[in-house]
């Protein structure tokens, strides 16, 4: 990967972005980050490594999520294991993860993230767990539970404070389903296949593309702003018919979907052949 700066950042920025130094993992056919993530753009980032360009810009949180990597091993207790790579065989494949933290049985991941992402969960966090966890299991090691431990960059104080549904700490820990073996196993073979198989997934899904799916707008002429925004036209049509003022100021318009990590957040964009990505 090339690294660019286009927004001219200081250079002991760009030098710590641009020569982070990658941790020592054992060899493996695959890690749970990229297990659980599209074989698109794995497949793509292999084939396109030395083409890929990112801005420093954009991975600023990345970097700050491997110094709290980092403060917390230098934290850490003689009971505690942290940053610790395992790998783990599955049939001809050996899946690799880097456990966070684990302690007495609790196994800990640590994401710095946002809180529309706890609050618009789209599951990649159980799944990652539970790869870890099954890795884990298979090198003799217990796991009671395994939970997120979420450092919410974006948190705000005041909405916290009148919103209930909304995060209370800035440190939210979420204790995630610890699935069967069965269960596990069955998924991280699923999983293997949609890369490496006979039948592997080419394109990416719309959940791997961040799909918003199309919305339908209930626009009022005299507003800028919609005064309801629903899944399906259908929708749209009854709620206008349920509306008590003048339904001839009313008009419904059509939102298309955006594929939202393609457009914003991917970095092999520009090698995708397939729709959407």
């Amino acid at each position: 990967m090339r690294y660019t700066n286009k927004n001219n950042l200081p250079a002991p920025i760009f030098g710590a972005i641009a020569n982070r130094q990658k941790p020592q993992i054992p060899k493996a056919d695959m890690y749970a980050t990229s297990l659980i993530d599209s074989p698109q753009i794995k497949r793509l980032k292999i084939e396109h490594e030395d083409e890929i360009e990112e801005d420093v810009s954009n991975m600023i949180w990345a970097l700050i999520g491997q110094c709290t990597h980092e403060i917390l091993e230098k934290s850490a207790t003689e009971k505690d294991m942290v940053e610790k790579p395992f790998v783990a065989d599955y049939y001809q494949y050996k899946v690799g993860a880097i456990i966070d933290h684990y302690s007495q049985g609790i196994h800990s991941d640590y994401k710095t993230t946002s809180v529309w992402s706890v609050i618009h969960d789209k599951g990649d966090y159980v799944k990652q767990l539970n790869v870890g966890s099954d890795i884990l299991i298979r090198n003799g090691f217990e796991v009671k539970k395994h939970q997120n431990v979420l450092i919410l960059r974006d948190w705000n104080k005041n909405e916290a404070s009148r919103n209930e549904d909304y995060p209370q700490s800035q440190i939210f820990v979420k204790e995630q389903p610890l699935w069967d073996k069965v269960t596990r196993e069955r998924y991280i073979i699923d999983r293997l296949e949609k890369h490496f198989g006979s039948n592997k997934q080419m394109d990416c899904t719309e959940t791997e593309r961040w799909y918003t799916g199309d919305k339908w707008a209930v626009m009022h002429n005299d507003q800028k702003k919609a005064k309801r925004v629903l899944d399906t036209k259908e929708d749209a049509e009854a709620w206008v018919d349920n509306f008590l003022g003048d339904k001839d100021k009313l008009k419904i318009i059509k939102r298309v979907g955006e594929n939202r990590r393609c457009e914003n957040y991917c970095s092999v964009k520009d090698f995708a052949h397939s729709i959407g990505v």
